[in-house]
């Protein structure tokens, strides 16, 4: 999902984030997010992480807009499931930060939210119109056997009030 874009994959134990890599140059690919947030990317102002044993240097802390990605099997589907969040760095700082967090997220409700997860849909899928299916590969070439597909539509499972 993170090829060719300007964003950092990153996997640990418990999650896979993408990560945005806003520099001037980016600015076009992640244009659905700026629309929404304004700026993607930033240093927490007045935040620095201090040295400890296991790090030599004290460190600025900077923050980013990302994505959680998991996946997840319901009712005989696969799902995708993304949760927009804010990646902090570096991670020994995110205590320290929770301040900038809350404020960074406050207001992400319902129709917010959703124009958010609309918005990295669109980033990672590079589709405009709605219900629309793409194919993505886990690599570049490769026979089936060697490079799984997967067919994905950017239409979201937002949930709403259904219409009587």
């Amino acid at each position: 999902m993170s090829r060719n874009k300007p964003l950092r994959p990153r996997i640990n134990k418990s999650s896979a984030l993408l990560i945005s890599n806003a520099t001037p140059d980016t600015q076009t690919a992640l244009a659905p997010l700026t629309r929404i947030l304004g700026t993607t990317a930033g240093e927490v102002a007045g935040l620095i992480a201090p040295a400890t044993p296991e790090h030599q240097r004290a460190e600025k802390v900077t923050w980013a807009e990302a994505l959680r990605i998991s996946i997840d099997f319901k009712n005989g589907q696969l799902w995708l499931l993304l949760d927009p969040d804010v990646w902090i760095w570096p991670i020994r700082a995110k205590k320290d930060a929770t301040d900038f967090l809350d404020k960074r997220r406050s207001g992400r409700f319902n129709k917010e939210y959703n124009k958010l997860l609309n918005a990295w849909v669109q980033v990672i899928l590079g589709l405009g119109e709605l219900n629309a299916d793409t194919t993505l590969s886990v690599f570049e070439s490769g026979s089936t056997a060697e490079n799984p597909s997967f067919k994905l539509t950017n239409r979201t499972a937002f949930a709403r009030r259904l219409v009587r």
